[in-house]
């Protein structure tokens, strides 16, 4: 009843090749009746840090490039705030939501105050085909993300079973197929799989990847338990 909402807690360390991204952040949202359904409106805020380690770079064969004036010698990197925020509406059937990250696009150098993180808006939409066999639903949903000059967009369909186990595909257009399940063990404890398969021509260097997710969801009571007291002659 005092926070009206949920919080939440990410910490994160990104890397690929000699960029490293680790960063953390806080995040609020809060929840309210409209028409038929409930709208959630949320916010974070936190810290990101990049990492750029220039003097490993090697030419493909091994060496350093020293006295090429365009291969860097010095390791950068930067340190900025960084927040977004989201909206999201669902009812008995249909889900739409909205979100942007990096608001204040975050720096990636020092050196290059031009270098920055865009901003990058998500819109995701779905709707919830209740099938004749009982516990069976299909949800069909489509997500775009786009920092207004390049779009990606990724088209889903899974089969629930009892909100307890899913699986299903998704087509990232021109770019993978990804198959993917999951399942709900006990008390909010959630494990899943998925694969990516390419489907462009990077496929002939590259065969997919696994990805191993576990999700955990609790709920923080604000509510006073009421005290009971017993007499010491039945203790």
């Amino acid at each position: 009843d005092v926070l009206r909402g949920g919080v939440n807690l990410s910490i994160y360390n990104e890397e690929m090749g000699y960029y490293k991204t680790p960063g953390v952040s806080i995040g609020y949202a809060f929840r309210f009746p409209l028409w038929n359904g409930s709208m959630s409106f949320g916010l974070s805020g936190g810290f990101m840090s990049t990492s750029i380690d220039n003097s490993s770079w090697r030419y493909p064969d091994g060496s350093t490039g020293t006295g090429d004036p365009v291969v860097p010698t010095k390791d950068d990197g930067a340190t900025s705030p960084d927040f977004g925020f989201g909206a999201y509406y669902n009812d008995d059937k249909l889900f739409i939501g909205i979100s942007c990250m990096h608001l204040l696009e975050a720096k990636i150098t020092k050196t290059d105050p031009a270098a920055k993180l865009p901003r990058v808006f998500y819109l995701m939409g779905g709707y919830r085909f209740l099938l004749s066999y009982p516990n069976f639903e299909i949800r069909p949903s489509l997500y775009i993300s786009t920092d207004l000059s390049v779009a990606h967009y990724t088209a889903n369909a899974h089969v629930f079973y009892r909100n307890k186990l899913w699986g299903g595909l998704s087509y990232l257009l021109n770019e993978a197929v990804v198959a993917n399940v999951w399942l709900e063990l006990f008390g909010g404890v959630k494990i899943g799989y998925s694969y990516d398969f390419i489907t462009t021509k990077a496929r002939k260097s590259a065969k997919g990847s696994h990805e191993i997710l576990l999700n955990y969801n609790f709920t923080i009571s604000t509510e006073k338990k009421k005290q009971q007291y017993r007499s010491v002659r039945y203790l």
